[in-house]
């Protein structure tokens, strides 16, 4: 899913679940730095399109997005981006870290020039000493 959104059921009730991104609170710990607020807006946003879609039903991925609004581009290319990131330390697309790692996915490596540089210190086998 895009938005790392899953959708669970257990003994008949449903429920929905973010998954990889932080508490809400957590820009407060961070000492409101500029990236833990964006953090936390989309984190926001995101779970007030989860809410809407539990209310109205639909599709969940357009509920997430028009509650995102102009943040929406971002967080897919950001989302997707994630999968290249695991790729490289794990040899698999699946967006999915390891608990040491975790912090990587709110990285930037949905920008290209992030990418050529960590693939090249992926070739030069910097990148796991890095991580």
């Amino acid at each position: 899913a895009t938005h790392d959104i899953s959708i669970m059921s257990i003994g008949g009730k449903r429920f929905v679940v973010l998954e990889h991104a932080p508490h809400p609170s957590w820009h407060l710990v961070r000492g409101r730095e500029s990236k833990a607020v964006r953090i936390f807006k989309e984190t926001m946003c995101t779970l007030n399109g989860m809410r809407r879609w539990c209310a109205v039903g639909g599709d969940i991925g357009a509920c997430v997005d028009v509650a995102l609004g102009d943040l929406a581009q971002l967080v897919a290319e950001r989302t997707t981006a994630r999968t290249f990131v695991t790729e490289l330390p794990y040899g698999v697309r699946t967006g999915r870290f390891k608990p040491r790692h975790a912090h990587l996915r709110h990285m930037d490596a949905h920008k290209p020039e992030v990418q050529a540089l960590m693939t090249k210190w992926h070739g030069a086998s910097v990148l796991h000493s890095i991580l």
